[in-house]
Order: structure tokens, then C-alpha cells, then sequence
């Protein structure tokens, strides 16, 4: 129905339109598409923080963990030789003092 000169041109504007939108919807979507993933990697960057912060503060459990039972340890031997300063005392001294 159309000349070939008009059909080209109907063609031309067409495919420059389906250009534009093709074009648009290219950086539309990668836009989103680029938001979406920066921010689901800063949420996984956050994650590992926190992550890490947590093995931490778990190493710093264990070592005031350790701590605690290094100065019980001290603890109980302290007592150990108190008794063992007693049961010296007791030996040396002979048994009338003890009674008396």
C-alpha cells in the first residue's frame, strides 16, 4: 500500500522508537539491578562485620575465659600450700602445745 521510501521511513522511526526503549530499559534495569546488588552486598559486608565481631568477641570470651581459670587455678594452688604450711605447723610442733 505504501511506497518503499515511506515504508523505510515508517520502518526507521519504528525500529529509532524500539532503540530508545530498548536503550531506557537497558539502563533501567541495570540500575535496579546494580542498586539491588549493592545493597545486597553491603548487607553481606555487614554480615561478615558482624560475623567477625563475633569470633571476636568469642576469642575474648575464651581468653578471660582462660584468664579465670589460670587465676583459679592460682587460687587453688595458694590454698594447696596454705594447707600444706598447716600440716607443716602441725607436724612441727609437738602434740602437748597443740592440746593446750
Amino acid at each position: 500500500m505504501l511506497p518503499d521510501s515511506m515504508k523505510s521511513s515508517v520502518v526507521a522511526k519504528k525500529f529509532r522508537l524500539y532503540y530508545f526503549f530498548y536503550i531506557f530499559f537497558f539502563f533501567y534495569f541495570f540500575y535496579y539491578f546494580f542498586y539491588v546488588f549493592f545493597y545486597f552486598f553491603y548487607i553481606l559486608l555487614l554480615l561478615l562485620l558482624l560475623l567477625f565481631l563475633l569470633l571476636l568477641l568469642r576469642l575474648l570470651l575464651l581468653l578471660l575465659l582462660l584468664l579465670l581459670l589460670l587465676l583459679l587455678l592460682l587460687l587453688l594452688l595458694l590454698l594447696l600450700l596454705l594447707l600444706l604450711l598447716l600440716l607443716l605447723l602441725l607436724l612441727l610442733l609437738p602434740l602437748s602445745e597443740i592440746i593446750i
